[in-house]
């Protein structure tokens, strides 16, 4: 870090938040948004409270995409995981297929997942 200590810290911050925002918008131009038609996207988990992060991403992808965290929808960031899991549960008991093959490379839809009977 001495290399880079005549750099004043909010810059190095900046500039790291930047290439995030990057990151994350060129794997929405890269692998979402040639395949499908989307106007909204919804962040969770950390990043999510990392405003700058947010208006940088929001800045990247212009106006026709709305980018939205999920406290705005009224669930907590904190809570990603376990809303993740509770819908893989939704779809699963209703026998609903939950992998996407387009992103993973399966040969197919699929249940995952399975429901034991406590008895």
């Amino acid at each position: 870090m001495k290399k880079f200590s005549s750099i004043p810290k909010a810059d190095f911050i900046r500039t790291v938040t930047m290439f995030t925002a990057q990151s994350i918008v060129e794997a929405y131009k890269g692998f979402i948004l040639p395949k499908s038609d989307i106007d909204q996207i919804i962040i969770g988990g950390g990043g999510a409270y990392n405003k700058a992060l947010i208006k940088m991403i929001q800045n990247e992808l212009g106006t026709d995409i709305e980018v939205m965290t999920q406290e705005e929808l009224g669930y907590s960031s904190e809570a990603k995981e376990a809303i993740a899991f509770a819908i893989l549960a939704h779809v699963t008991l209703h026998h609903l297929p939950s992998n996407l093959p387009g992103v993973t490379g399966a040969l197919k839809p699929v249940i995952l997942g399975q429901i034991t009977s406590a008895s």
